[in-house]
């Protein structure tokens, strides 16, 4: 009806003007008549074609038409979804030209023929586009609803790494426009969604990049610089809890470059931080991390101080993964301090509670659990803990883990004289250790072969694995390893028949173990994957009484000899599984002893 409507006026002159001539034509004579009848006939000739051309229909214009000279070097779209595609691009590039009016035609039109397709994700990616125009530009208002609605395009069309991206583009935003606690949410929610989605994930934006940092997948220097980047980011908005997880990632940096005291510095800024911002959960977190080093110096009142802090704070607020994990950490106190009974409990509790929590963290927990179990003679628990730790290993392919249970699911069977089923254990832990190179754990595992071969009546297969072991060790600058497992070597020449063989290994063995460096504890504890501390020791300032006050970590320290004493005197059963293996060590040492002067 529109287009009749705007050639009927145009079809009227042209009758008129025909008619007319056509009068003109009857009415005049000579050459007037001829000239004006001819006049009129071409005007309403030409009027009678613009009416046809008015009222025609539009000609069909296809994708490259509308597209011509927006790509020209590259492939014309054949499709609505190729044309928006782009016409995003073009966009962009506009964009970057400062062309803002093109660039938001541009991307309109991409986004109609998005919605035509139901390309929901097409339709994110002009949402995030426009803006991310609108930004730059600093039209704030309409960036933040075009990022709002990109956020949940992305979230509907199952786009997490992009709805990480926006997330963080509107952080960014709320920072440029001095909305400090609006910038921190979504720099958060930001965080979160990217640490889900599944690698190899890369990303400009620093604040995506701080979790990987301490990995230094790019280097040191490189990890250094993104988390100076982002303290200052969340330092600019006023976000103390940001400054202080960045605090703890910096601390997780130091530890992983094996510098303990710069990491409890870190650990303990964070903590300060978390308390001023009165986060109990993250509070907790840094209490534990700072916990699980003073462990390692073997000061274990500072230790029992900082984890009653921490469980109080997870219980503050409910939080049971945190009181769960916080039991782990005091099973490994408690262990360290000798108390096996007491550290058996806390693994149980902690693993118990990890169950619906933490899968890998409930499988950490119950191989701690199988091995003190172990120890207390209490096999059946020890059995049970470690078939549940493997099978999450395994469903989670943790060959780290994988290989811990397989070892000590061997240990516990050749304690139960069960050799066959040791060995095959035994077998798959020392396979696993050899592919993550872990010579210690290689080492340890074919030892433990060694023992189980020589019951089986195999020695020459006893003596090989104890030659390899015993090499090992020593490349690993392992010399009570390399002890043991000389011993090994020279029980299975014993129980070959050999006896010039077994005398050299003997000799060898008790050479080596009179010259074990660092001290014999820390290095039993070494191999046994447990902290190489060679005592437990208390840390109290200068003058105060080590049972009612201990030292604040980082400041100046002086400790006391008498103190220092009697807290050893407290414990008496410190490093109670490292002494077991020296006892061990010193009866088969003497046994062959008396071996070779009886020859």
């Amino acid at each position: 009806m529109g287009q009749l409507g705007g050639a009927l006026p145009w079809a009227l002159a042209s009758l008129v003007l025909l008619g007319g001539a056509g009068l003109a034509a009857w009415r005049m004579e000579g050459q007037v008549r001829s000239f004006v009848a001819s006049l009129a006939g071409v005007v309403g000739i030409g009027l009678a074609v613009v009416a046809f051309k008015v009222n025609a229909p539009p000609p069909t214009t296809t994708p490259a038409e509308m597209l011509a000279g927006v790509q020209s070097k590259s492939k014309i779209p054949t499709s609505n979804r190729e044309l928006a595609q782009a016409l995003t691009t073009r966009a962009q590039q506009e964009t970057t030209r400062g062309d803002t009016r093109a660039a938001q035609a541009s991307y309109e039109r991409a986004r109609a023929l998005y919605r035509a397709e139901k390309d929901i994700l097409g339709e994110a990616n002009v949402a995030l586009g426009l803006g991310q125009m609108e930004h730059l530009s600093g039209q704030s208002e309409k960036a933040r609803a075009n990022y709002s609605e990109a956020v949940a395009l992305f979230k509907q069309g199952g786009s997490a790494v992009n709805q990480a991206r926006t997330l963080a583009a509107l952080g960014d935003l709320e920072k440029d426009t001095f909305h400090g606690p609006a910038a921190a949410e979504f720099y958060r929610q930001a965080r979160e969604v990217w640490s889900r989605t599944p690698e190899p994930k890369s990303d400009p934006h620093v604040l995506l990049n701080i979790d990987r940092a301490p990995g230094m997948p790019n280097g040191e220097a490189k990890a250094r610089a993104t988390l100076d980047q982002a303290r200052k980011i969340y330092d600019q908005i006023g976000d103390r809890l940001g400054v202080g997880e960045v605090a703890m990632l910096s601390g997780t940096l130091e530890l992983n470059l094996n510098r303990p005291e710069v990491a409890i510095g870190r650990f303990n800024d964070a903590r300060v931080l978390f308390a001023a911002a009165r986060d109990q959960r993250r509070e907790g977190e840094a209490l534990l991390q700072i916990a699980a080093l003073t462990l390692r110096q073997g000061l274990n009142r500072d230790t029992r101080d900082l984890l009653t802090l921490a469980q109080a704070a997870f219980k503050a607020v409910t939080d049971e993964a945190g009181t769960a994990r916080t039991n782990v950490s005091i099973g490994d106190l408690e262990r360290m301090q000798g108390n096996m009974k007491a550290a058996q409990a806390a693994y149980l509790a902690g693993a118990t509670g990890l169950k619906t929590v933490s899968t890998l963290a409930e499988a950490e927990a119950e191989v701690k659990l199988a091995q003190v179990a172990l120890f207390n003679n209490d096999t059946e628990a020890a059995k049970a803990a470690v078939t549940s730790a493997a099978t999450i290993f395994r469903r989670a392919n943790n060959k780290t883990g994988e290989a811990s249970t397989w070892l000590t699911s061997g240990l516990i069977s050749l304690k139960a004289g069960n050799v066959e089923p040791a060995k095959s254990d035994l077998n798959s832990a020392a396979q696993l250790f050899e592919q993550l190179k872990d010579s210690i754990g290689h080492a340890r595992a074919i030892v433990a072969l060694s023992t189980a071969e020589v019951a089986a009546k195999r020695t020459e297969q006893g003596r090989i694995y104890a030659r390899d072991a015993a090499a090992e060790y020593e490349a690993a600058k392992s010399t009570l390893g390399q002890a043991v497992a000389l011993l090994g070597m020279g029980d299975a020449e014993r129980a070959n028949g050999n006896r010039e063989g077994a005398v050299n290994a003997y000799k060898q063995a008790a050479t080596v173990a009179g010259a074990i460096p660092g001290g014999r504890v820390p290095e039993a504890n070494r191999i046994l994957g447990l902290p190489a501390l060679e005592q437990i020791t208390v840390r109290a300032a200068q003058g105060a009484d080590m049972y009612t006050e201990t030292e604040r970590v980082g400041a100046p320290v002086v400790a006391d000899p008498l103190k220092v004493a009697a807290n050893l005197a407290e414990f008496p059963a410190q490093n109670a599984e490292a002494r077991a293996l020296l006892a061990e060590l010193d009866r088969r040492l003497e046994e062959a002893k008396k071996f070779v002067d009886a020859l």
